[in-house]
């Protein structure tokens, strides 16, 4: 049987990653660029076993969307993989594997395969719905390379074009005139250098798992190392400063909010006052309860309202976002980190500036005055409660587990409370 079409191997939990694959897929579709097959396509009644097999046996192109999901069906295992790899090891088939989530199978037989992506930044774990809409172009760009390749695909770097068949007749060269006639390259140029070969996909061959088939013009290049983008050292952490702030966008309103807060009750008058009034109210033997707890019950508020206000935002995908920062583990690990961090010190940090206020106010009154006391006992009281909420914080986030991302189609999709937020970080 003539192999000339795409097999779509899955797990059904990770249907929503073939549906976007599926959405990529469908203009080549329309242009007869490529028949592809999942079973999907399978209809009430028909004899899937036979569809399915049928579609193995004709796939010159199989994408393996690898997850723990993957691995663990075993109609996977025993009737999708086998005939795939034997047919892979004659050279009929190119195989493409494009991990979903994070997954060890260098023990398995599929870590001899080279993926689509970087097996450390597997898909899932991407923030971005343009990070993982990148990989999805490799996909199809592989895709149609392997099924417009003349020969079978192997890993040896050879050139993914289209190959010319002998018998086409050659054009004959044009006249010198108008060769004169053609404009070269501007003067001052850059030309880019032969690219080295890259490995084709698609073979058994042995290599690591973490090799992974990227052309050559998707590999960004996030820090200017190409001659035309050269950038000096200071250029380098000023633009990193930059993106950094516009990555962490979402907690402006809580460093704002905390800007304003310490230069409210550290530096103005008007500030200070407001936490002598709250002491000496209880320097006079009388317990001013409805005051003392409605300025703790504020200040905790306020807190509350930093740390959820930057979580929440983190964890939006909005539509249209291009990250500038360089698409790599660390980065994404330190990134990931931060999202923790973050919100949690913006929560922590207005009671540190109120425990701050209290001992600057202190110290406007004599060493005997009883309001000593109480500014003290109150500072002492913020940082208390500092060290509390961001232990609840860290327990809540082990019993809960960390937010999902979650996918905009449109900024409609947000409630009004998120409109705001987005509208005051700007």
């Amino acid at each position: 049987m003539a192999r000339t079409k795409v097999f779509i191997s899955y797990s059904h939990a990770d249907r929503r990653f073939l549906d976007r694959l599926r959405v990529f897929l469908k203009p080549l579709e329309r242009d007869g660029r490529v028949d592809w097959w999942d079973d999907t396509r399978l209809t009430a009644g028909s004899k899937w076993r036979e569809e399915i097999k049928t579609a193995v046996e004709s796939a010159r192109v199989a994408v393996l969307l690898i997850s723990a999901d993957f691995f663990a069906s075993d109609f996977i295992h025993k009737n999708e993989l086998p005939p795939l790899l034997e047919a892979a090891a004659r050279d009929e088939a190119v195989l493409l594997s494009v991990v979903l989530q994070p997954v060890d199978f260098s023990n398995s037989n599929l870590s001899e395969i080279q993926t689509v992506n970087d097996p450390s930044r597997p898909l899932g774990k991407l923030r971005t719905r343009a990070e993982r809409d990148e990989v999805w172009v490799q996909v199809t760009k592989a895709i149609e390379a392997a099924l417009s390749s003349a020969g079978p695909a192997e890993a040896t770097g050879q050139d993914m074009s289209p190959v010319p068949s002998p018998s086409m007749p050659t054009p004959a060269p044009e006249p010198a005139s108008k060769r004169r006639q053609k404009k070269g390259p501007l003067k001052g140029a850059h030309t880019p250098p032969p690219s080295r070969e890259e490995p084709e996909v698609g073979t058994i061959k042995p290599v690591t798992p973490a090799r992974v088939f990227v052309p050559a013009l998707l590999r960004p290049d996030p820090l200017g190392t190409s001659p035309r983008r050269q950038r000096s050292f200071l250029q380098t952490v000023w633009w990193r400063a930059i993106e950094l702030w516009d990555e962490f966008k979402s907690c402006r309103l809580g460093l704002l909010s905390i800007a304003i807060g310490s230069f409210f009750f550290l530096y103005l008058g008007q500030g200070v006052e407001v936490l002598r009034v709250v002491a000496e109210g209880n320097a006079g033997d009388q317990w001013y309860a409805p005051r003392v707890f409605g300025f703790f019950a504020a200040l905790v508020l306020w807190g509350i309202c930093n740390w959820y206000s930057a979580r929440a935002l983190f964890y939006f995908d909005f539509p249209g976002v291009r990250r500038r920062l360089p698409s790599t583990a660390s980065w994404d690990a330190t990134i990931d980190a931060l999202q923790s961090l973050l919100p949690r010190l913006l929560g922590v940090a207005p009671f540190l500036v109120i425990g701050l206020g209290f001992l600057g106010a202190a110290r406007a009154y004599d060493s005997s005055s009883p309001v000593i006391f109480w500014l003290r006992l109150f500072a002492l009281v913020c940082l208390v409660l500092a060290i509390v909420f961001y232990g609840l914080l860290i327990l809540r986030r082990r019993w809960v587990g960390k937010m999902p991302a979650r996918e905009l189609e449109s900024l409609g999709q947000l409630d009004r409370g998120r409109m705001i937020e987005l509208a005051s970080i700007g």
